[in-house]
């Protein structure tokens, strides 16, 4: 797993959409993040470790947040 920093891209996947962030604090001994999407004003998500080693929206059970890369992917099937 990788240890999360401040700076670091992350990756918002929902569906086969991706969404480009950057981990802006970190709680709990890293397990609860604060990331901030990567346009202006950018929205501010709560992501926490689960027990399956993923991080994912704080109150949701889909999608999930990867460290250590920054991507958008908007699926042109929707």
């Amino acid at each position: 797993m990788t240890k999360p920093e401040i700076g670091m891209g992350a990756t918002y996947s929902i569906g086969s959409d991706r969404y480009a962030y950057t981990v802006v604090e970190i709680l709990r001994k890293g397990r609860t993040l604060l990331i901030q999407r990567d346009v202006p004003n950018g929205q501010v998500v709560t992501a926490t470790l689960r027990g399956d080693g993923q991080y994912r929206p704080r109150g949701s059970k889909c999608g999930h947040v990867a460290l250590g890369v920054r991507r958008t992917y908007m699926d042109p099937g929707f």
